[in-house]
């Protein structure tokens, strides 16, 4: 079952389409995979930011299962903040919506990683993460996200866009 996390200040938005939500913007209801997709494209044209949680898994062109990359911003933030209070405890797909919401927040940081020169030697590379250094909370979303990877960790600084980011990636078998 899926849950919906909306903005709080979203709230009354959500609660005028019928979408209940508690004081922290998440869904009342557990929702079924549909349900939940449904009711988040709902929210989005309407302006309100929610995403689906756990995220909902869709194909690749080769048929594997892979977690959806684009978020709103304003719904990756939320989905950070979320997980990094509850230390990534909402379950399996949270790895995957925290990869996806630090590729949707800083995606010159992550296309900069993706084509970092100390990848090239890493065996099956997982778990791409990026952080700006002056971020307390997506540093600690980069710490959940290094501990769901394979046993080997590779780590850098880069700038990007004028910005300092702490970029890694976990590698092994």
């Amino acid at each position: 079952m899926h849950r919906l996390l909306v903005s709080p200040h979203h709230a009354d938005q959500a609660a005028r389409l019928g979408i209940a939500v508690d004081s922290d913007g998440v869904s009342i209801l557990a929702l079924s995979e549909a349900d939940a997709t449904a009711a988040a494209s709902l929210l989005a044209e309407s302006g309100c930011p929610a995403f689906v949680d756990p995220p909902v898994p869709t194909q690749d062109a080769h048929g594997a299962d892979e977690a959806h990359l684009a978020m709103d911003p304003a719904a990756a933030r939320l989905f950070l903040e979320r997980h990094v209070r509850d230390r990534g405890a909402r379950g399996p797909h949270t790895h995957t919506g925290l990869m996806d919401a630090m590729a949707s927040l800083w995606p010159n940081a992550y296309a900069a990683l993706l084509h970092h020169p100390g990848l090239d030697a890493l065996d099956f590379p997982d778990t791409y993460r990026v952080a700006p250094l002056d971020d307390p909370t997506a540093s600690k979303a980069f710490d959940l996200v290094q501990q769901g990877g394979c046993c080997g960790v590779f780590e850098d600084t880069i700038e990007v866009d004028g910005r300092a980011f702490r970029v890694g990636c976990n590698h092994g078998h």
